[in-house]
């Protein structure tokens, strides 16, 4: 391919993929080649990070204890239950959110261009 005819905005668009992509790529090769964390410390660790924070230190100690105890109740939420991707199960709230969310992202594409149109 002759890149010598290619603008400098279409050079720099070519470069996005690899850019994009590589630093996922060298992360992968990385964890391949690295020893993994003991599973106790993984456990504890998803399970503090899938335990929702409650305002009351008290209770969020209960909480994270309870968590602590049973992992396999963390287990349970996983999307892909056996494996090791941590991905959780949507939960109406999530779905609900992700809806919300791409709602109001066409809100504000459509009022930028309506605000575009003002004056034509």
């Amino acid at each position: 391919m002759d890149f010598s005819t290619k603008t400098d905005a279409t050079l720099s668009t070519l470069e996005l993929p690899a850019k994009i992509v590589s630093p996922f790529l060298v992360m992968i090769v990385c964890s391949l080649f690295t020893p993994r964390n003991s599973q106790e410390a993984l456990d504890r660790y998803y399970s503090k990070m899938k335990t929702p924070v409650d305002p009351d230190p008290a209770k969020d100690n209960e909480k994270l204890a309870l968590a602590y105890r049973s992992p396999e109740e963390m287990e349970r939420r996983k999307l892909f239950p056996g494996s090791s991707l941590e991905f959780q199960k949507p939960r109406a709230v999530d779905i609900i959110g992700f809806i919300v969310c791409f709602a109001i992202c066409f809100a504000i594409i459509g009022l930028a261009m309506l605000v575009g149109t003002i004056g034509s």
